[in-house]
């Protein structure tokens, strides 16, 4: 019994000394915070979010970091916040800061920026005033709007297809020769303005492109002019193109227009120098004469904004001829033999209005 008791005694110092040990280390102090659950993660239509958290009663409170990311309700169980739309391309960071008196804790929101995918190509263009359907690439991670012009709704409309929209015009029965309807799709802050142009220039004659005309040419040496040009008859009833050319002076050229074509015939005199010779136009390859009678054609376009456009010398492209030059000649009969070189140089000639 005796043993018993001496065995007791010795062991009650020891426990008393571990208990005392456990209280000063402080090692086990629960926490006065603890996140349980969140909503932290949104994409560019933002939304709303919550941190859910243990606070044992005490008082919460909650700050954003950034005027997109609101705190609309904070209790001691959960705090409610909500995320504007981010109309950028650019992903932000917020950080929302949930604090007791005894401790704080910070929490990140992240929201991607906007993902909007669309065509490139913004121009449509529909010969002969056709009917047309055109599907158009466009796709978002926000909302998206179409805006037809109010002037357009009566002959084109759209409707949503995968990836995209599908638009559908009627054919242009109005007589006029052309009509367009630019398309505005936009998502956030992103806008794309499509064109869809109908167009006739199948019954256009010489009579409607008689008047004034913009020129835009090259020389060959590199540099480009703009200018004026007239389209019209002669007194003797000779259709004529008249060109003010820049540091030359007005000069007219005889012209046809055949299949929807103003043809400017090679070969023919153009006017007289003070020292008597003779301006005969021929096309170039080099500088230097083509005596071939050839025609410079003009073919008619339309542009998206409606401008008439007369471009010449495409289809001498493909047989290597710049375009026109204008030849000084000691004689009414040109040939290699009496050309003096060239006066000056018409190339990539273009009329527009």
């Amino acid at each position: 019994m005796k043993k018993i008791l001496y065995l007791l005694l010795c062991m009650m110092p020891l426990g008393f000394v571990s208990c005392e040990s456990e209280d000063e280390k402080g090692d086990v102090v629960p926490s006065s915070l603890e996140i349980a659950a969140s909503s932290l993660d949104f994409d560019a239509a933002g939304g709303d979010g919550f941190i859910d958290m243990h606070a044992y009663s005490q008082k919460v409170t909650a700050e954003s970091s950034a005027e997109w990311c609101e705190i609309t309700e904070v209790t001691d169980t959960k705090v409610t916040f909500k995320v504007a739309v981010n109309e950028d391309i650019e992903s932000r960071l917020a950080t929302i800061t949930v604090a007791t008196p005894q401790e704080e804790r910070h929490i990140s929101v992240l929201q991607s920026g906007v993902v909007c995918t669309y065509d490139t190509n913004l121009e449509y263009m529909y010969d002969e005033n056709a009917a047309f359907e055109e599907e158009i690439a466009f796709s978002s991670t926000l909302p998206v709007v179409v805006t037809i012009p109010d002037e357009a709704k009566s002959w084109l409309s759209y409707v949503a297809v995968e990836g995209g929209y599908k638009f559908t015009g009627k054919a242009n029965n109005t007589g006029s020769l052309f009509r367009t309807a630019n398309v505005t799709i936009s998502s956030g802050e992103k806008s794309v303005v499509y064109s869809f142009t109908q167009y006739s220039l199948s019954n256009v004659t010489f009579d409607d492109l008689m008047g004034n005309w913009n020129v835009s040419y090259s020389d060959g040496s590199g540099s480009s002019y703009t200018s004026q040009a007239q389209i019209g008859y002669s007194t003797s009833k000779v259709a004529l193109l008249v060109i003010d050319l820049v540091d030359v002076g007005r000069l007219g050229f005889e012209v046809n227009f055949e299949n929807g074509a103003l043809k400017i015939p090679m070969g023919q005199p153009v006017g007289t120098l003070t020292n008597g010779w003779f301006l005969y136009n021929y096309p170039t390859a080099d500088g230097n004469p083509i005596h071939q009678n050839l025609d410079y054609v003009g073919k008619l376009k339309m542009t998206s904004s409606g401008e008439l456009q007369i471009v010449f010398g495409e289809d001498w492209a493909s047989q290597g001829l710049l375009g026109m030059g204008l030849f000084m000649y000691t004689s009414e009969q040109p040939s290699d033999a009496n050309c003096e070189g060239g006066f000056t140089y018409i190339l990539d000639l273009k009329l527009s209005k």
